[in-house]
């Protein structure tokens, strides 16, 4: 295990077990989209999402809320809403006046 079975560990031994343990290719928006995507199709699940805006207090989702966050993230414009999708939405929103449009 992490802690090779210790019950206490220091402050600074936890430092150095987790700096040994660093995840070099963890891509955080990545795992964002794991957490609303459906693993078999790679798109986004209106269910998780959904249950993410609910947890975050943000209400329900209506019909008319999915249809605008649809025309919002799906870029590419091919009725889905994959990785795709929304690493480029994050890389648009990234860039220095990014506030109109994405083309």
């Amino acid at each position: 295990t992490l802690t090779n079975g210790k019950q206490e560990i220091s402050a600074k031994a936890l430092h150095e077990i987790l700096k040994q343990n660093e995840l070099g290719d963890f891509d955080p928006l990545t795992e964002a989209f794991r957490l609303i995507s459906n693993s078999q199709t790679g798109e986004v699940d209106f269910n998780k999402l959904k249950s993410v805006f609910e947890t975050l207090g943000y209400g329900n989702l209506e019909k008319k809320d999915i249809e605008i966050l649809y025309e919002c993230l799906d870029i590419d414009k091919d009725g889905k809403i994959t990785i795709n999708d929304f690493k480029e939405l994050f890389d648009f929103l990234g860039r220095p006046n990014a506030k109109y449009s994405l083309n």
